[in-house]
C-alpha cells in the first residue's frame, strides 16, 4: 500500500522544490548557494560591465549601483562577499562604503588575496534599509 503513494509522494516534493524562492545570488553568475550574495573576485569590474554598461564616472554612481543591486537581489542573513584583484585604497574605500551600508560595521572582516588582491565579507542585516532606499527600481 505504501509503495502505491511513493511516485505520488516525489512527485508533491519536486512540485514544492520547485516552486520554493531561491536566493542563491552571483554578479559573476557562477554556482553559489542561499548563503552568499557574492560580487565575484573582480568586483569592480564586473559592476562596470554588468550594472553600469561599462560607464565609468562618479564614485557615487558606481557605490549606489552596488546598493541597489545588494537590494534587489540578497537577503538579510546572506554573508556579503566583495573582492578585486586590486588593492587600491579607493577600490577598498567604495566597497567598505557599500558594506556599511548592508552589514554592521564591525561585522566587516578583509582578507588580502594574493599580491594585490583583497576579498571583503560580512553578513547582511540592513536590507530593509537598503530597499527603502535603493529598491524601487530594477536594480540597474
Amino acid at each position: 500500500m505504501i509503495r502505491n503513494h511513493i511516485p505520488c509522494a516525489v512527485a508533491a516534493i519536486a512540485i514544492l522544490a520547485g516552486s520554493l524562492p531561491v536566493y542563491a545570488v552571483s554578479l559573476e553568475e557562477k554556482a553559489t548557494d542561499n548563503s552568499v550574495c557574492n560580487f565575484g573576485n573582480d568586483s569592480t569590474d564586473l559592476v562596470y560591465r554588468k550594472l553600469l554598461n561599462g560607464v565609468h564616472g562618479n564614485p557615487s554612481v558606481f557605490t549606489n549601483a552596488m546598493r541597489k543591486w545588494i537590494a534587489k537581489n540578497c537577503a538579510n542573513g546572506q554573508t556579503l562577499l566583495i573582492g578585486d584583484d586590486e588593492n587600491k585604497s579607493l577600490k577598498k574605500d567604495r566597497m567598505e562604503e557599500v558594506a556599511n551600508s548592508a552589514c554592521q560595521a564591525a561585522d566587516v572582516t578583509w582578507q588580502n588575496i594574493g599580491e594585490r588582491g583583497f576579498r571583503l565579507r560580512c553578513t547582511i542585516t540592513k536590507l530593509d534599509e537598503l530597499k527603502l532606499k535603493y529598491g524601487g527600481d530594477d536594480g540597474k
